[in-house]
């Protein structure tokens, strides 16, 4: 029973290793060459606990596998991937019609609740920066905005609601969508 828990350990981690080597993964804090690297560790740990654990006759096939190579911790899986979907997510972005108020009202001096509802265009100016700066884990974590455009709407909304003005819902159209409908313009 030990050697097939084992053995199931080890091959989970390399097939973890495996994937995040083809596709990536979705750690928002840690590079795919750092989660790489921890699956490799825990190979080699689980290994050790089959020497330990086991007598040799008992060890699981899974204990004669290769163990997996070393990798930079920077590696990162389709990094031109990440680059492309997430610069495109900012275009929608910044052209989004709630980002663009938000942005007009950011300033020094507003009130501790008015200044939260500009943690959405904080999001976005620091995606910029992201991009700027070629950090593909914090790219990684902005390709699909369509979270990040309902935050800015409902951004806006509470900010209107502070500010005393009313948001005017945009007009749903009937019929085929356009990509203005999505970000909000026209």
């Amino acid at each position: 029973k030990r050697s097939k828990q084992l053995g199931k350990e080890i091959r989970d981690n390399l097939e973890r290793y495996e994937y995040l080597r083809a596709h990536g993964g979705s750690d928002p804090f840690w590079s795919d060459g750092v989660n790489m690297n921890l699956c490799r560790k825990h190979v080699i740990y689980l290994r050790s606990r089959v020497e330990t654990d086991l007598d040799p006759e008992y060890y699981p096939d899974e204990y004669g596998l290769e163990i997996p190579e070393e990798v930079d911790n920077n590696y990162m899986a389709d990094p031109d991937g990440i680059r492309s979907r997430t610069k495109a997510a900012l275009e929608v972005l910044k052209e989004n019609q709630d980002f663009q108020y938000l942005r007009n009202k950011l300033s020094g001096d507003l009130d501790k609740e008015s200044d939260q509802c500009m943690n959405s265009v904080r999001y976005v100016l620091g995606l910029e920066d992201a991009i700027r700066r070629d950090d593909l884990v914090v790219m990684r974590r902005c390709q699909d905005p369509e979270f990040y455009v309902n935050y800015l709407r409902n951004s806006r909304k509470k900010l209107e609601v502070i500010l005393g003005s009313e948001y005017l819902e945009p007009k749903i159209r009937e019929g085929q969508l356009t990509i203005w409908d999505f970000i909000g313009g026209q």
